[in-house]
């Protein structure tokens, strides 16, 4: 059996707004290691609306919090989609660039520190983006 405590950090498809069961896929990862005879802290920290701008502001603070030295500590991030959304304006909430460098800091500093993984944006449905019930994401 593996000890271990994984901070998550992400947006609303880490929280896991939108699902019923309200476990998010960090949650439904985590269980199955728990199945698995594994003991899992976990500590889902996605925040419905959040870019890469607000992830990087804060997840160093959050993830020093709990994760104490000599435990088996991981950082998990998930993040971008928020970074996409097309404003009123026509500009990019996050400006491309801007996504590359935030992830690129936030990613350097979280590995010289701690095992690191960053997972790929999960698919989202548009059609209900575009839906009056929009603001499941911002």
């Amino acid at each position: 059996m593996v000890t271990i405590r994984m901070c998550f950090f992400g947006d609303s498809i880490t929280n896991g707004t939108g699902d019923q069961a309200m476990l998010g896929w960090p949650g439904r990862a985590c269980a199955a290691a728990a199945t698995q005879g594994h003991n899992v802290t976990l500590y889902n920290l996605g925040v419905r609306g959040h870019s890469s701008e607000d992830i990087r502001g804060r997840w160093l603070r959050e993830a020093q919090a709990r994760m104490p030295d000599g435990m088996n500590n991981h950082l998990i991030f998930s993040f971008g989609l928020n970074d996409g959304l097309i404003l009123d304006n026509g500009q990019f909430r996050v400006l491309p660039h801007r996504t590359l460098d935030n992830a690129e800091a936030i990613l350097r500093e979280a590995k010289a520190w701690l095992p690191t993984l960053f997972v790929g944006l999960a698919p989202v449905d548009d059609a209900f983006l575009c839906s009056s019930d929009s603001d499941y994401i911002t």
